[in-house]
């Protein structure tokens, strides 16, 4: 969920925290009694029952992540060390033609 000004929520756990605040808020605000604190407090219960059944799947998601996160910095280093690589070959070759 991405806002239009290029901010939003960065993971499935931070949206999973503001829906678990607003329903605890409407709870906090509300008198046990009051129609929107019941309605907050099944909806909570309901809500959690669902979290727990997507939390394995939740996580699996940011395990892949955090694997393509660690093979982006490594294919980022060999890239790195390839073009260091051709540079000093360039340099070794033009000091080659230079001394010779």
């Amino acid at each position: 969920m991405e806002a239009k000004d290029g901010t939003g929520y960065k993971n499935v756990r931070e949206i999973y925290a503001d829906v678990r605040l607003v329903f605890k808020n409407a709870m906090k605000y509300n008198d046990e009694r009051h129609d929107v604190h019941i309605m907050a407090k099944t909806l909570l219960e309901k809500f959690e029952e669902k979290w727990l059944q997507l939390l394995p799947k939740v996580a699996e998601e940011e395990k892949r992540q955090v694997e393509d996160e660690a093979k982006s910095q490594i294919d980022m280093k060999l890239a790195q060390e390839a073009a260091h690589a051709n540079m000093a070959r360039e340099l070794s070759n033009e000091q080659y033609v230079i001394s010779s």
